[in-house]
C-alpha cells in the first residue's frame, strides 16, 4: 500500500442512520419510522457476553430530543444538518465495499471497476485492477473469500455540535436512498450555488416496490431547514458573508482528494450490521441452497470456473423468475436493493 495515497475523509465522530427495532443477524428487519445517531465506540460488554457489543448512543441524540418534531413524535425522526462539502460528488459518495473474515477491507468497486488486494510471490500485500460486478454475481465474493455490500455515505454536521473539525456520517446501504440523496443535493447545489451554510433537514420516508412484495421501508431524504428557498437564501449569503470577512476559506472539498489505488478505508465495526443482517455471500432465494454452498465442494473446496459460471447463471435465472417475492426486510435501509 503506499501510504502517501491513503484516503482521507473528514474526522467522523458519529454515524447517523435509520433504526430498526430487529437484532443484528435477524432475518426479519423491522422499521420504528426513526433516526439514531450512534458513537463510535461501543456499549460497554458484560462479563459473560461474548458476542460484539453495538455502538453506543451519541450524546447528540438527546440534545435533539428536546426539539419540537422530536419531542412530539417521541423518537428521533428530524435532525437538522449542514453540508460539510459543497459539491454533492465529494459529499455523498457510493461503492461496493469488501471484507474479509477478520473485518480488513480487501476489494473496492463502483459496479465495473475495482481495486482488490492480493499476495504476491513475496508475501506482499499489494492493490490489484479487477473487474466489478456487484456482490450478487461476483466470483470473488462467491469464493467466500469476502462479504460485500453497497455502502452510501454523506458527510454532514449538526448545528451545535461541540467540534467543528468533526463530522457526522450519514450512512445507508439502500440504492432507495443513495438515489434520493443525489437528486436532492444536485438540485440544492445548483440552486444554491454550493451545498455549504444551506439550512437542511434529514428525514426520512417511505416506500415500497414490488421487491418488498409492496410492503413500506425507510429512506432518507433531505428538507428545507426554512419556509421557504428564499429564507434559506438569505440565510445562506448571511452564513457566506460571515465566513468571508472572518477570512475563513469556504472551499474544504480541495482538501480532500480521493486516492487511486485505495481499496477502502472504511472501519468495518461501523458498518458491520449492514453485513450481518443479509449475507451478500448467500444470494439465497426462496428454497434454493445459497451460491456460496452450490460453489463449494463437500470438502468445502471451491469449484472450478467453468462450474461457477453456470451456478452464477442459475442463479441469476432464478433471481429474474422470483423478482418481486422478497419481503420488506429485504427492502429497506440496512438491506435494500
Amino acid at each position: 500500500m503506499n501510504l502517501s495515497t491513503i484516503p482521507v475523509r473528514p474526522f467522523a465522530e458519529g454515524i447517523i442512520r435509520i433504526a430498526t427495532t430487529s437484532e443484528p443477524g435477524a432475518e426479519k428487519i423491522v422499521f420504528d419510522g426513526s433516526l439514531e445517531i450512534l458513537a463510535r465506540h461501543h456499549q460497554a460488554r458484560e462479563a459473560d457476553e461474548t458476542e460484539v457489543p453495538r455502538l453506543a448512543k451519541h450524546p447528540m441524540r438527546d440534545k435533539l430530543m428536546e426539539e419540537k418534531p422530536n419531542k412530539e413524535a417521541g423518537k428521533l425522526v428530524e435532525v437538522p444538518i449542514r453540508m460539510f462539502f459543497g459539491k454533492t460528488s465529494n459529499a455523498l459518495t457510493v461503492a461496493y465495499q469488501a471484507y474479509d473474515a477478520d473485518g480488513r477491507p480487501v476489494c473496492r468497486g463502483n459496479g465495473e471497476t475495482a481495486k482488490r488486494t492480493s499476495l504476491s510471490d513475496e508475501n506482499v500485500r499489494v492493490v490489484m485492477d479487477a473487474p466489478c460486478s456487484g456482490p450478487e454475481t461476483c466470483q470473488f465474493v462467491a469464493s467466500g473469500q469476502a462479504r460485500c455490500r453497497r455502502q452510501v455515505c454523506m458527510s454532514v454536521q449538526i448545528p451545535g455540535q461541540d467540534n467543528p473539525l468533526s463530522t457526522f456520517e450519514v450512512r445507508s446501504s439502500s440504492y432507495n436512498t443513495y438515489k434520493t440523496l443525489k437528486g436532492q443535493l444536485e438540485l440544492v447545489e445548483r440552486r444554491f450555488g454550493g451545498l455549504r451554510h444551506v439550512p437542511l433537514k434529514l428525514q426520512i420516508w417511505q416506500t415500497s416496490n414490488q421487491a418488498s412484495d409492496f410492503e413500506s421501508f425507510d429512506v432518507f431524504k433531505i428538507s428545507l431547514g426554512t419556509a421557504t428557498e428564499l429564507d434559506a437564501m438569505k440565510a445562506v449569503k448571511i452564513a457566506r458573508a460571515e465566513e468571508s470577512e472572518a477570512g475563513l476559506e469556504a472551499d474544504v472539498d480541495t482538501a480532500y482528494t480521493a486516492a487511486t489505488d485505495g481499496v477502502g478505508e472504511e472501519d468495518f465495526e461501523i458498518v458491520t450490521d449492514f453485513y450481518t443482517q443479509r449475507p451478500a455471500t448467500a444470494a439465497r432465494r426462496s428454497g434454493g441452497a445459497s451460491l456460496v454452498d452450490q460453489l463449494t465442494s463437500a470438502k468445502g473446496q471451491v469449484a472450478g470456473a467453468s462450474f461457477a459460471e453456470n451456478v452464477i447463471a442459475n442463479v441469476m435465472a432464478r433471481a429474474g423468475e422470483g423478482a418481486g417475492k422478497e419481503k420488506a426486510q429485504y427492502a429497506g435501509s440496512t438491506i435494500q436493493p
